[in-house]
């Protein structure tokens, strides 16, 4: 059933990513900067990585391994990206901050193709 979920969540990070790429590199090409829903939304984004982290963790520890090794290594690097980009972009120009937060995005968007790609059993 955790691997079920595993494998929805890591979908939905997917499709969730890229709406936040695309409204993140919008924002910028506007010339806005980053508003509280576009945090909010973030902190959403954010929210499940972790508990897709913490599903991961729980399969490891109940002995289902990924395709791939290197699926550890996305699913560790994936939640730390938007906490990481937060530290910068709060002291950069808010339209600068919208971009930075959708390239961020968009790399997400990618690492869960690819992680998506390399965790089959």
């Amino acid at each position: 059933m955790v691997d079920l979920l595993h494998g929805r969540f890591g979908m939905v990070l997917i499709l969730y990513m890229l709406v936040l790429g695309v409204w993140g590199v919008l924002n910028f090409i506007r010339g806005s900067g980053v508003s509280g829903s576009y945090l909010g939304a973030l902190l959403i984004g954010e929210i499940v990585a972790i508990v897709q982290t913490i599903m991961g963790v729980g399969l490891f520890l109940s002995d289902v391994q990924p395709g791939r090794q290197i699926h550890f290594l996305y699913g560790a690097l994936y939640p730390l990206i938007i906490p990481f980009v937060y530290t910068y972009a709060r002291s950069q120009p808010p339209r600068r901050a919208s971009f930075l937060y959708g390239l961020a995005t968009l790399f997400l968007f990618g690492l869960a193709i690819r992680a998506m790609g390399t965790g089959g059993v």
